[in-house]
């Protein structure tokens, strides 16, 4: 069962400078239970979906020009603030990247965490501490009943984290959106909060919508892909299916641009030449054309569309419609890549 589905989402900011195009028709969709990655390298839009996704976007500079985003059938983008209050937090929540900026340094652990349930279930700041404290022994915390009385800079980045996924999950939102939730940690840690969060998702059945910058990571967690270039999604696939054949370039190029542990001797990284289009800048073409090795003369001239892999349409609804917006996918797709293991030689953990 669809809980979330975005459809045609365009996002824009005025600035002095001119509008600038951050999300450029953007969909999606998200099966209870189910773990979808948001994939793209820093600037490529993910943050600015997800937000937008929330209704976090400030306006003004932001505009949402067109667009639906249903959850359980309901639009959030033209639902009242006070309608998203009450659904923000109790059956949708974010984590976001930054622990140290998402809590606030001047108030106890326990009495932010008591605010989601006091507002969203009119529990008593008794009965919400009790609930908060198995929250946080749930999330791995030591000693849950005295971290509630700490501070946000008494604690290490790796618990200020679990304390965030903690309140995020207080009221069991139906989906889950972790905005890169492990960038400022340490490997282990980072291992520690994916584990969590599989755990977590098994208990609750919680929807999560991982958006990362770190194909190594998305491997452990994500059924499927999305990947993000320049405010576009230009390939959805399986996750196996994605590591195992990736049919567009940039995706093949971040891919191949990730340490491998089964790498010997001396090898230098690959990288993907060139630098991502000036946002303030239209595009004419592939916006991906000018750092592309598989570039034809029509990928300078037309924008490829986020079309069908599959061999035919029966193919498209049996396997979830991978998609690729590039011209020369099929020829992506046909490209030897190195052998080895997933990125990071991580292996699998969903």
């Amino acid at each position: 069962m669809k809980v979330l589905e975005v459809r045609s989402l365009r996002v824009r900011f005025d600035t002095p400078a001119g509008p600038l195009q951050a999300v450029d028709e953007f969909s999606l969709e998200l099966e209870a239970g189910e773990t979808v990655a948001l994939v793209g390298e820093s600037g490529s839009g993910k943050s600015v979906a997800s937000q937008a996704i929330l209704g976090l976007i400030p306006r003004p500079p932001g505009v949402i020009e067109t667009g639906e985003v249903l959850l359980s059938g309901e639009n959030l983008l033209s639902a009242s603030p006070e309608r998203l209050r009450q659904i923000r937090g109790r059956e949708i929540a974010i984590v976001f990247q930054d622990p140290t900026a998402s809590l606030h340094p001047l108030l106890p652990i326990g009495l932010q965490m008591s605010e989601v349930l006091e507002v969203h279930e009119g529990l008593s700041r008794r009965a919400a501490r009790v609930r908060c404290a198995k929250a946080l022994g749930e999330v791995g915390l030591s000693d849950p009943e005295k971290r509630l009385d700490s501070y946000p800079h008494e604690l290490s980045g790796g618990m200020r984290q679990r304390v965030l996924i903690a309140m995020a999950l207080l009221c069991n939102p139906k989906v889950l959106i972790a905005d890169e939730p492990t960038t400022a940690l340490d490997s282990t840690v980072q291992v520690q909060i994916l584990e969590l969060l599989r755990k977590l998702q098994h208990e609750h059945g919680t929807a999560i919508l991982f958006v990362s910058h770190d194909l190594g990571l998305v491997a452990r967690v994500a059924k499927r892909v999305q990947v993000m270039y320049a405010g576009r999604v230009v390939e959805i696939a399986d996750a196996e299916e994605l590591y195992a054949r990736p049919m567009h370039p940039y995706t093949l190029g971040l891919l191949q641009s990730v340490p491998k542990l089964s790498r010997s001797g001396e090898v230098r990284l690959e990288s993907i030449p060139g630098a991502p289009p000036d946002p303030l800048q239209h595009v004419v073409g592939c916006a991906f054309a000018p750092r592309c090795s598989f570039v034809v003369d029509q990928c300078t001239k037309h924008r490829p569309p986020l079309a069908a892999t599959a061999r035919s349409v029966l193919d498209v609804v049996l396997v979830g419609g991978r998609r690729s917006a590039c011209f020369e996918r099929e020829r992506v797709g046909r490209t030897v890549t190195k052998p080895g293991a997933l990125p990071g030689d991580l292996g699998r953990m969903r």
